[in-house]
């Protein structure tokens, strides 16, 4: 079993190895050129309502940041940061929509359909040493009724194999 798990976390790191980097490699004044080669292809490219272009990073599912790189009009990184935090978790509000959400926590890989039609979306994220896991709960039209804060179970779970 622990070999498995070994293998996974492996996988995971290989998966996240350019994620991982930004934080370190990417500083503000580089070129899109320059960022694409210290960072790699970003999980999403996109538009800020301000009219920026912004390239999310991520280490989710399994990691716990998503760094957001901003390039100013001038085609340069203006700046670098970690989108996954308890702050950002707080301007999630009822009535968003997905799209409103992303913007805020960048983009989900943890989706979780229910028999009701509705579903949710998750974000893992650090605050301050503990691991944390955030539950966005949306309703059948794409709207967040709800969200909820707890410790991330995959880490302090003493009967998970996934450790």
């Amino acid at each position: 079993m622990k070999a498995w798990i070994a293998i996974g976390a492996m996988c995971a790191i290989m998966l996240a190895g350019c994620a991982a980097v930004v934080p370190h490699s990417v500083n503000a004044g580089m070129s899109e050129s320059e960022v694409l080669r210290a960072g790699g292809k970003p999980a999403r490219e996109h538009k800020l309502s301000d009219g920026e272009t912004a390239w999310d990073y991520t280490l989710q599912p399994s990691g716990y940041f998503t760094w957001r790189v901003v390039f100013g009009r001038d085609g340069r990184v203006r700046e670098v940061r970690n989108l996954t935090t308890y702050e950002n978790s707080l301007k999630v509000a009822p009535g968003m929509t997905e799209s409103e959400v992303e913007q805020i926590m960048g983009p989900t890989f943890i989706r979780e359909k229910y028999w009701t039609g509705n579903y949710s979306i998750g974000y893992r994220y650090m605050d301050d040493a503990t691991f944390m896991m955030m539950t966005v709960l949306m309703s059948k039209d794409g709207h967040v009724t709800t969200a909820v804060w707890q410790p991330d179970n995959i880490m302090y779970d003493a009967t998970s194999d996934v450790k």
